[in-house]
Parts: structure tokens; C-alpha cells; sequence
């Protein structure tokens, strides 16, 4: 359950202030206001943000910041391997954006490259202790990993710099699930729900939490909730399919 810290918007999924607002016009191009503006349409974000990196006019914290940009296109559209690759330029470029890191990690993690993911998402953390958005995206991999105490341990600071943040408390209420704190597990999910209900995630997360509990008519109706934002994830289909069968 990765997410990503995008430079070209002002928030990303709670109120996580972006790191970058446009540059100064001077050091800009029109080309990379394109781009900038475009993170609503990561097909036409690759285009426009192509368009700007082969633009001469950029200095080189903006061309950084325009590579950044395309890359969380790819990631937008599950090209994993391409973000990657144009995170790679803009480290080279900026080495100690810690946006950039954190994005890099959460691509990683989708290519479940564990390891590599982490070595970003700490210099992303070492860099901003309050990259909330790094703290999460770490404690899914401790979780991964079977490091629940790690895990509780970055959510928790996760969730006291963005309490509201819907991702986080369902990340927490995995982990505490599997501490077996499954009243707190409920709460947080609960919470997820509250803040998040566009995500298929916090219901799915939820439906896991009341069923680890033995609640079995909540677990339903979430998990309901998470077919319909998410009619062919397998992971949903499996768990009716397991509910559907008691």
C-alpha cells in the first residue's frame, strides 16, 4: 500500500503540502508549466513533461523537479520501471530532494525491491523527518519484512504529523492486526475509512480488520465497499470469495 509525494501539486491524498510550488519564471519554461499542471492526466503528463526536458531553458533544480514530474506520470500508470528510471536523472541532478527519494522508494516497492526501497526512503527521512508520506511508505515495508514493531513505530510518526492521513491509519491497522491489537486495529481502520473513503484500500483494510475480530457482517460490507472502487483487484475477489464460502 505505496503512495507517492507529487512535485507539481499543492496535496496528495490528505493535506500533504508539496515540497515545490512553480519556480521563478526566469529559471522556467513554458513547456514545464505544461508539465507542471498536468498531474491530473499522466498520459498527457508524459507527453508535456517530454516535451519540456527537451526544451532548452531550464536551470538544473528545474529540469530535476520536470524529470521528477514525468517520472510520477509512469508511476500514475503503473510503469514502475520507467519512474524509476527518470527518478534516477533527477536525483543525479538534485541528490537531496527528499521527494524524489520517497518516490523512488514507493516505485521500488512496487517492484518489490525491498532493500532499495529502504536505503531511499531512510536518506528520504534523514532529509525531512516530517516526509510523512516516506515514514508510511517504510512502514509497509517493515511490514512486508515481518517487522511489526519497526512498522508501528513509523506509522505512529506518520499519523502525528498527518493524523487525518487515510492511508497511514490503514497502514497501522495491517500492523496492528498483526500484533493482535485488533480493537485498535478496528479504530484505525475505521478511521481509514472516514478520511479515505475513495480508497479501495481503507475498506479493504477494514474488512480485514473486523474479520481478524470476528465481526463478520462489517468485514462483508467492506469488503463490498472495496469490490465496488475496485472490481478487479484479486486480493478483494479472494476474500468474497472466502466470505461468500462460510
Amino acid at each position: 500500500m505505496t503512495r507517492m509525494w507529487k512535485n507539481w501539486r499543492f496535496a496528495v491524498l490528505a493535506v500533504l503540502a508539496a515540497l515545490y510550488a512553480a519556480p521563478a519564471k526566469a529559471e522556467w519554461t513554458s513547456e514545464a508549466e505544461a508539465c507542471y499542471q498536468a498531474g491530473d492526466s499522466p498520459a498527457g503528463g508524459i507527453v508535456l513533461c517530454s516535451e519540456a526536458i527537451d526544451t532548452p531553458g531550464l536551470d538544473q533544480a528545474n529540469l530535476a523537479i520536470t524529470y521528477s514530474n514525468r517520472g510520477n506520470s509512469f508511476f500514475d500508470l503503473g510503469q514502475f520501471d520507467r519512474a524509476v528510471t527518470d527518478y534516477d536523472v533527477a536525483l543525479e541532478l538534485q541528490p537531496d530532494d527528499s521527494v524524489t527519494l520517497s518516490n523512488r522508494g514507493a516505485a521500488l516497492i512496487e517492484l518489490e525491491l525491498y532493500e532499495r526501497a529502504l536505503m531511499d526512503l531512510n536518506q528520504a527521512i534523514i532529509l525531512r523527518g516530517d516526509n510523512a508520506v516516506a515514514l508510511t511508505n517504510r512502514c509497509w515495508v517493515y511490514a512486508i519484512q515481518e517487522h511489526f514493531e519497526l512498522a508501528r513505530l513509523d506509522c505512529d510518526d506518520a499519523i502525528d504529523i498527518e493524523p487525518l492521513d487515510p492511508i497511514a491509519l490503514a497502514s497501522r491497522a495491517f500492523v496492528l492486526m498483526q500484533l493482535g491489537d485488533q480493537a485498535a486495529a478496528a479504530e484505525d481502520a475505521d478511521l481509514a475509512v472516514q478520511f479515505g473513503p475513495q480508497y479501495w484500500e481503507t475498506h479493504f483494510y477494514r474488512g480485514l480488520a473486523y474479520e481478524m475480530g470476528g465481526n463478520l457482517r462489517e468485514a462483508s460490507l467492506s469488503y463490498e465497499r472495496a469490490v465496488a472502487l475496485a472490481p478487479q483487484e484479486p486480493r478483494i475477489q479472494e476474500k468474497l470469495a472466502e466470505m461468500g464460502a462460510r
